[in-house]
Formats: C-alpha cells, sequence, structure tokens
C-alpha cells in the first residue's frame, strides 16, 4: 500500500515539478550557449535572447524553490487536513505509511531541485569560464588527491566524511518536512486561525532550536582542536544527533494529533 501512495503522492507533484524542471534546463542550456557565445556574437537580437533567458532562468529557479514548499504545504493540508482527509484515514494503511509516503515524496523533489539547480548554476559559469571554477575532472583529481592525504594525515577517508555529510543533509530536509507537517497538524486543533497558529509554531520552534543550537561550544572547540577531522567528526555527530532527535519528536507528535485529536475541515 505504502508504494501506491507513493506513486499516487508523485503523480499528482510531477504535474507541477517536471514541467518547472524542464523550463530550468530549458533556459540553463539557452543561457549557457549565450553567455559561451559572447565574445563572438554582438548582435542586439542575440543579446536580447541571452538576456531574457539568464533573467527567465533566475525566475524559474525561485518558482521552483517556492513550489516546493507551496507543494508540501497544500499537498498536506489537502489529503490530510482538508475534505480529502476523510477518503485518506479510511483507507486500509496505517497513518505512518500515509506520512512517510508523503515525506518520501517531498524530500525527493528537495533532494532532487537542489542537485538539478546546484549543476545548472555550475554549468552556466563554466560556459561564461568564470575564474575559478574547476573542470569535473580538475574536481575528480582534487577530491582524490584531497582523500590519499586525509587518510594520510588523520586516517579518515574524505569520501566518507562527505558521505556522512550528505546524509546529515538528507535528515535534515526530513526533519523540516516533519516540522512542517507537525505546525499544520498544531495548527489544525482550532477550527479559525489554522495557517496563522501553524506559523507562529513553526516560528516559535525554529527559534528554540536556535537557541539549543550548541554554536558557542563549537566556535570554542574549533579554535581549541589542534585536529580537523576531529573537529569535524564531533561537529557531524552534534548535528545529526540533534536533527534525528527533533525529527522523531516532532514524529511523534505529529501521529499523535493526525491519530487522535486531528479537527477535520
Amino acid at each position: 500500500m505504502y508504494r501506491k501512495l507513493v506513486k499516487y503522492e508523485f503523480g499528482a507533484t510531477a504535474k507541477v515539478f517536471l514541467p518547472l524542471l524542464g523550463l530550468l534546463i530549458l533556459f540553463t542550456g539557452t543561457a549557457a550557449w549565450g553567455v559561451a557565445r559572447r565574445p563572438v556574437a554582438q548582435s542586439s537580437f542575440f543579446n536580447t535572447v541571452r538576456t531574457t533567458s539568464i533573467i527567465l532562468f533566475i525566475i524559474t529557479a525561485i518558482v521552483l524553490a517556492g513550489s516546493v514548499l507551496v507543494m508540501t504545504i497544500l499537498r498536506v493540508r489537502r489529503t490530510l487536513l482538508g475534505d480529502e482527509g476523510y477518503i485518506t484515514f479510511t483507507l486500509p494503511v496505517g497513518i505512518d505509511k500515509v506520512l512517510w509516503s508523503k515525506l518520501t515524496v517531498s524530500g525527493f523533489w528537495y533532494v532532487i531541485s537542489a542537485l538539478i539547480g546546484m549543476i545548472c548554476v555550475y554549468v552556466m559559469m563554466r560556459c561564461a569560464d568564470a575564474e575559478g571554477v574547476p573542470t569535473i575532472h580538475e574536481i575528480i583529481s582534487a577530491l582524490g588527491y584531497e582523500n590519499r592525504m586525509c587518510i594520510a594525515d588523520y586516517n579518515y577517508s574524505l569520501y566518507l566524511m562527505l558521505a556522512q555529510w550528505a546524509l546529515t543533509a538528507v535528515l535534515f530536509v526530513i526533519a523540516m518536512l516533519i516540522l512542517i507537517f507537525f505546525c499544520l497538524s498544531v495548527g489544525h486543533l482550532v477550527r479559525k486561525g489554522q495557517l496563522i497558529l501553524a506559523i507562529g509554531v513553526y516560528f516559535v520552534i525554529n527559534n528554540v532550536i536556535g537557541l539549543l543550537l550548541p554554536v558557542r561550544w563549537l566556535i570554542r572547540l574549533a579554535s581549541e582542536s589542534e585536529n580537523l577531522m576531529h573537529f569535524l567528526l564531533v561537529t557531524w555527530g552534534v548535528l545529526t544527533g540533534g536533527v534525528i532527535v527533533l525529527g522523531v519528536l516532532l514524529y511523534i507528535g505529529t501521529r499523535l494529533i493526525l491519530k487522535h485529536r486531528l479537527n477535520l475541515q
């Protein structure tokens, strides 16, 4: 049933994200082509096409970034907290599978949008021949060299470290999505001002998280630590542990609200 839920959620969200991603790639291609040919093409028509493509690329990137957040909120409100929630909760499936299907799809679009966005920016910078932007071959060679140096100096693989931080980034995205789910669920505990309450809860929780972050301790550790790898591993452990604890607590709260105290509209 989980696969069917994921498939349904993908079908509903892909109608929005695939065209936006296609436009982003299209405008990246035209803008990159225009930037690469700038030294040899000086016609006003060419300059107009190049400038328009760059502007459309920026607009599409902004719309795409906003759409991921907006679509996440709309899908949760529509299929869990709105009229469709009655249908969703009558399905022969547990609340956990419903939540994880939405987390899976939303997380996928967050990650894939970020990756494609970074690749598009890199392509444009390479085509513009921006100073200091390395080629793919240079990046791979540099990573290989730094990995060998890292193993020699710290007896720890740079690739493993990068994989650990990538895992933390994914966990952070999931935790932030659960935070959105939790805030929306709390908002629907009342009949009026639901969205205002959800936004208020979101800002309160973010402020609490900011106060609990051991920033000063990490800064002191960085200044006192003589081993860079030790500092990075400790920082990774603290941040990853905090993200996991936050995600678990918010997930439990969201689950309890949806299962026992939800006020469907």
